[in-house]
């Protein structure tokens, strides 16, 4: 049986000859004058007609009704109100979540020039930047030394991607981070693109 299975290794590793297809050939020794240069003719995987799609993390190989996803940038701005905060948050829900299908995961990156090590944050969802967001979870205190900020990760039993089960949807909200200073007075740092 071995020796059958080596046999097929070494037939299906061998050079297989086509009609039209031929490998370049090489001098075995030192040419006395140039040779012209011969190139293998590889057949071109091209299809012009063929349609484009968007970036690779639209792409899927399976979807399912099941397994949703609402995602948004956080983007600094310069005028009033100044938002210091970037990065991107990803509200995910799927069956294998719970148990009932209808609680979601979130994942928030946080960095940009209000990220700052040894601080609080809280986030929330709210229906724009300005209204008191209803938050995820409990404080977040960011790690003693960041580098390029951090992540912030958590379930939610109040937000869903879908709002079934009587939760509501995080679709069409922001999300808004606060920073709760040594004085106790929550300011609002971040806020994030409509989640879509």
């Amino acid at each position: 049986m071995l020796a059958l299975l080596a046999l097929v290794a070494v037939a299906s590793a061998a050079p297989q000859f086509f009609s039209g297809y031929q490998y370049p050939v090489y001098p075995y020794q030192y040419p006395l004058y140039q040779y012209p240069v011969q190139y293998p003719a590889y057949p071109q995987a091209r299809y012009p007609g063929a349609p484009t799609t968007g970036s690779v993390d639209t792409r899927g190989l399976f979807t399912f009704s099941g397994f949703q996803t609402a995602r948004a940038n956080l983007v600094a701005t310069t005028t009033a109100p100044v938002y210091t905060v970037t990065g991107n948050v990803v509200f995910n829900q799927d069956p294998i979540t719970s148990l009932d299908g209808s609680a979601s995961t979130y994942e928030a990156y946080l960095t940009g020039a209000g990220a700052k090590a040894n601080e609080k944050y809280q986030l929330g969802v709210a229906t724009s930047c300005a209204a008191v967001p209803v938050n995820l979870g409990t404080q977040i205190t960011s790690p003693l030394f960041l580098i390029n900020g951090f992540y912030v990760r958590g379930t939610s039993t109040v937000f869903n991607v879908d709002g079934t089960n009587a939760k509501t949807s995080v679709k069409g909200q922001y999300l808004v981070v606060t920073n709760e200073a040594a004085t106790g007075v929550r300011t609002v740092v971040g806020c994030s693109n409509i989640l879509v």
